[in-house]
C-alpha cells in the first residue's frame, strides 16, 4: 500500500476565553477533511460526552464543524465524531482574550475542557480508516 503525505495541517489555534468554550482551539487545514470526518479522542471525562459540552463549544464557538456523535469509551475516555461543513462562512472567534478571524482555508474545533485532559485529533475515511493529525496534553490550574 502507498503512503500519500497528507497536504495541510491541524494546529493549535489559540486558547478560548467565553463562557462554554474556554479551552484550547485547533485549526484544521479544510483539504484535510476533503471526504472525511474528523475524531476527537480526549480523557477528558465522560461528564461532557454526557451533557452536550462538546456540542456547544465545537458548533457554537467553532468554525465549519458539525458534531454527528459522541460516546464515551470507558469512565474517562470518550470519541467526537464531527463532519466538516465546507461551505460554512468564515467568522471572528474568541480566542486569546479578543476576537480573531482563523485562516479562510481552516475549520476550527473549539473545546471547553478544564483540569488535566489530552485532545487528539483524527481524521477517518469512508472505510473507517484513521490518520493522526494533532494531539496535545493540557494541565489547567
Amino acid at each position: 500500500m502507498e503512503k500519500k503525505k497528507l497536504r495541510g495541517k491541524a494546529k493549535y489555534f489559540g486558547w478560548g476565553y467565553v463562557h462554554g468554550a474556554d479551552g484550547p482551539f485547533v485549526s484544521i487545514t479544510r483539504c484535510l477533511l476533503d471526504d472525511c470526518r474528523l475524531v476527537m479522542w480526549t480523557d477528558a471525562g465522560v461528564w461532557y460526552a454526557e451533557n452536550n459540552v462538546i456540542k456547544n463549544a465545537a458548533e457554537n464557538f467553532g468554525v465549519g464543524l458539525r458534531l454527528i456523535k459522541v460516546y464515551s469509551l470507558d469512565d474517562y475516555n470518550i470519541e467526537a465524531v464531527f463532519e466538516p461543513i465546507p461551505d460554512a462562512p468564515q467568522r471572528f472567534i474568541y480566542v486569546d482574550r479578543g476576537l480573531r478571524m482563523p485562516p479562510a482555508n481552516a475549520y476550527v474545533l473549539a473545546t471547553d475542557f478544564g483540569g488535566e485532559f489530552c485532545i487528539k485529533l483524527y481524521r477517518e475515511d469512508i472505510h473507517g480508516n484513521r490518520v493522526f493529525l494533532w494531539g496535545e496534553d493540557y494541565i489547567i490550574k
